[in-house]
């Protein structure tokens, strides 16, 4: 199939983790943000271009529909 490039694997894409339990991830591409995760996630938007994907916590994704 020439001219069709494949999407990237999880673990090609840049991602950032939230916990309050981990404060380091040995993850290829990762980075952990456990501390002031509502300015760090706006830092993120200002810097990045393109979205922001969130998995797995509904938790988060209202607390920052309500603050960002």
């Amino acid at each position: 199939m020439t001219g069709h490039r494949r999407p990237p694997a999880m673990s090609d894409l840049r991602t950032f983790v939230i916990s309050t339990t981990l404060t380091s991830g040995n993850w290829n591409n990762t980075t952990v943000i456990h501390d002031d995760v509502v300015s760090q996630i706006a830092k993120l938007k200002a810097k990045l271009t393109g979205d922001l994907l969130v998995f797995g916590s509904n938790q988060l994704v209202r607390r920052l529909s309500r603050t960002t």
